[in-house]
This record gives structure tokens, C-alpha cells and sequence, in this order.
């Protein structure tokens, strides 16, 4: 998420220090939370206890909260950048085309 975070997207999105600081709350938040499902990820590979089933129903699960924190976080986004009204998330790398 550093792409976010680099000050040329601020200057383009012409963002006040209220809406960077939520900007960094949010995106902070969202990297804690990615971690901790890379390693419950990393943690369910590794488990050979259980059956190639329950791996991947497993899988299809946290795939599920990434895709679901990845939405909110997108929303988040939208929100400290004033922008909540948008409701179709920017792809990270088009963010200053806006």
C-alpha cells in the first residue's frame, strides 16, 4: 500500500492533513489485518493434519475475509480522500487519474 501513501498522490489528490491522516489510519489498519491472513494462509499450507478438502474450504474462507477487507478497505480510502460518494473502488494504480 505504499503507492497510496506517496506524497505526488496527496499533492494530486490535493488532500488536507485531516483527510492524510485518515488516509494513513486506514491503510495502516489494512496492513495489520493483510498480515495476519498471509500468516493464517502461510500457517494453513503448512498444516498437513488437515485433508486437501478442509485445506482448501479453508482457503476459500480467508479468501473471502481478503476480498471482503480489501472492499472496506477501498471504502476507507474513499472516505478520508472525501470521496465516499464514490461507490466503485480505484484500482491503486490509477488513484492521481481520478
Amino acid at each position: 500500500m505504499a503507492g497510496i501513501r506517496a506524497e505526488w498522490v496527496s499533492v494530486e489528490l490535493k488532500l488536507t492533513d485531516d483527510q492524510k491522516k485518515k488516509l494513513e489510519t486506514a491503510v495502516s489498519g489494512y496492513d495489520q489485518q493483510q498480515q495476519t491472513l498471509s500468516e493464517s494462509r502461510s500457517a494453513l499450507f503448512r498444516n498437513r493434519d488437515l485433508s486437501r478438502d478442509e485445506r482448501d474450504k479453508k482457503f476459500q474462507a480467508l479468501e473471502a475475509q481478503r476480498e471482503e477487507l480489501g472492499q472496506k478497505r477501498d471504502q476507507a480510502i474513499l472516505g478520508a480522500c472525501g470521496r465516499a460518494e464514490d461507490a466503485v473502488p480505484v484500482p491503486f494504480g490509477c488513484v492521481g487519474n481520478r
